[in-house]
């Protein structure tokens, strides 16, 4: 954090820096920090990755338990990038937060047929979202990937455990 503050010194518009100090907040829990790090990085018109920034600040504002808000950075991230992953990822997390269960489970297969790196939470949380909706044999097929793709991931206990609740 100390290089990013001397960085931002030399030069309070080095978004780049902003951005990552932004991130570094979320990383520390420091949530107001970072969506107020992030706004300014989104109000930059010339910062060349504004999906970076309004993702960030989608997810700073998820964790602040402020869904709204983060549903809507989400899609302005979209906007710029609808390919961006973490965007995608955390769009899907505030619907399913804000109980919009169709659109969560949208959401959730777009991510986990595009991104490597979210297939697992994405898988997780679609079958949840499927779950709500009532679907519950598609609900525990989910499940069932996210147990027979990831066995050793971090959902792989919660999958199971959701399972067996699911079967009831």
């Amino acid at each position: 954090a100390t290089h990013l503050k001397v960085a931002l010194e030399l030069d309070p518009k080095y978004s780049d820096a902003r951005n990552n100090l932004g991130r570094l907040y979320i990383e520390t829990k420091q949530y107001d920090l970072a969506a107020q790090e992030l706004s300014v990085v989104s109000n930059d018109l010339t910062y060349p990755s504004p999906e970076k920034a309004l993702a960030n600040l989608a997810l700073a504002y998820y964790k602040k338990n402020e869904f709204q808000k983060s549903r809507d950075y989400a899609q302005q991230a979209l906007k710029a990038d609808k390919t961006f992953c973490p965007a995608q990822s955390v769009y899907g997390l505030s619907l399913f937060a804000l109980e919009d269960y169709r659109k969560a489970v949208a959401a959730f297969d777009r991510v986990s047929t595009q991104c490597e790196r979210e297939k697992e939470e994405s898988r997780y949380y679609s079958g949840l979202s499927l779950y709500k909706l009532g679907q519950k044999e598609k609900a525990v097929a989910r499940m069932q990937e996210v147990l027979s793709l990831f066995p050793e991931g971090e959902y792989a206990e919660k999958a199971k455990n959701m399972i067996g609740i699911m079967k009831w």
